[in-house]
């Protein structure tokens, strides 16, 4: 047998060491997403951590490994992930990713989230800030941050267990750190959010617009026994719409003829005046206009 380390060409990518297992329901099999290593510039191996995943339908025999999300030009030099946990919920893959810094603190770690519709193709648009950032000073989670790949959701409330320690994950001295496990909370389904910006100008404007914003839906289909409710905290109001398919405005389900939303809730009602709560059925989209507002979720409810 030959030693592979003579031929580092010869190695296939890999798992490494830090895996989290899960079922995915819609595929009907297991799921491994864990650290793998990418090559350097120069074509060096083991240069940075990266997402890979394999699959199985008996938890026996496992696919071979693949890439599907690497660190890339958008990222400092610096980014790369410790590891890749991944849990489903709502039917959208969400990964707490952990961002490892080598160059700070001996390898520190925080979380950033990246999102998929189908568990291959992941999207990084929460970037900056960090999803969940270390604490400051000398906490016993200022350093590293391992995040538990499975919330506890609750009615109003999602809950993430974490393990941390005060010292970089790549450097930490064993023998002076702080260890602890902690909790960090948000209010249901508001992983992230989308809100009117402060100030819009631009020549294609009438006049320079505060605090307003808008937001269209990809096309929605509903049997006619579904309601709308949005999650979002409306500190000026929201005004939702009904578009057709070829995204016309429709008499009786326009921004002026709906009931104005106001307040910070999880379950706004959206209805529009003298108008049943039930959608008519059909494809529609969904238009949401926001004044000074931030919308979190929108979920159809059957009645």
């Amino acid at each position: 047998m030959r030693n592979s380390n003579a031929m580092p060409w010869a190695n296939p990518l890999v798992m490494s060491d830090a895996l989290d297992a899960l079922w995915d329901e819609s595929k009907g099999v297991y799921a491994i997403y864990g650290k793998m290593w990418i090559d350097g510039p120069d074509g060096g191996m083991y240069w940075k951590h990266a997402m890979g995943r394999t699959e199985s339908k008996d938890f026996i025999h496992w696919s071979t490994p693949q890439l599907i999300l690497s660190p890339d030009d958008v990222d400092p030099v610096w980014v790369e992930y410790h590891t890749t946990p991944v849990f489903i919920y709502q039917s959208i893959y969400f990964s707490p990713l952990q961002i490892l810094d080598r160059a700070t603190g001996g390898g520190v770690i925080d979380i950033e989230l990246a999102t998929s519709r189908d568990g291959e193709t992941w999207r990084r648009d929460y970037r900056k800030p960090f999803w969940l950032a270390r604490s400051p000073g000398h906490q016993f989670d200022s350093g590293s941050i391992f995040l538990s790949p499975q919330p506890v959701v609750l009615d109003d409330e999602i809950r993430l267990y974490y393990g941390a320690y005060s010292q970089g994950a790549t450097g930490a001295d064993d023998m002076v750190l702080t260890t602890g496990l902690g909790m960090a909370t948000l209010p249901r389904d508001r992983f992230a959010g989308v809100q009117s910006v402060a100030h819009s100008a631009g020549p294609n404007l009438r006049k320079p617009l505060d605090d307003i914003g808008q937001l269209t839906l990809k096309p929605l289909h509903f049997s006619g026994s579904e309601s709308l409710v949005l999650n979002a905290n409306a500190v000026n109001g929201i005004r939702v719409e009904l578009l057709d398919a070829s995204a016309r405005r429709i008499e009786g389900y326009t921004a002026d003829d709906a009931v104005e939303i106001k307040g910070d809730s999880l379950r706004h009602e959206v209805r529009w005046k003298g108008r049943p709560a039930n959608l008519p059925a059909g494809d529609y989209h969904v238009r949401i206009h926001l004044n000074k507002a931030t919308v979190y979720a929108l979920r159809i409810r059957s009645q």
